[in-house]
């Protein structure tokens, strides 16, 4: 029979986590401090490709940049001829 104020009997113990049915031990010290160090590697990892692109974006920028500076030098006087 059930007695009011027994909750042992309706809930898990606080140690453990009931889940779809399956009781569920709370993580531990070690599952932690391996999610967040598996967290900064991701982070570090999404960092580190970011700036890849970013510097080939740049790269491809300055390719550009060369080969229109390439294209259009016949339009300019070349400087050491102005020193002359």
């Amino acid at each position: 029979m059930h007695q009011p104020g027994n909750i042992t009997e309706e809930f898990p113990s606080t140690s453990e986590t009931a889940i779809g049915g399956e009781v569920k031990k709370p993580e531990t010290q070690t599952d932690k401090t391996f999610s967040r160090c598996h967290s900064i590697v991701l982070t570090e990892d999404d960092y580190k490709q970011t700036i890849s692109d970013s510097y080939q974006k740049r790269l491809q920028n300055l390719r550009k940049e060369l080969n229109y500076i390439s294209e259009t030098d016949w339009m300019y006087e070349s400087a050491n001829r102005k020193a002359l």
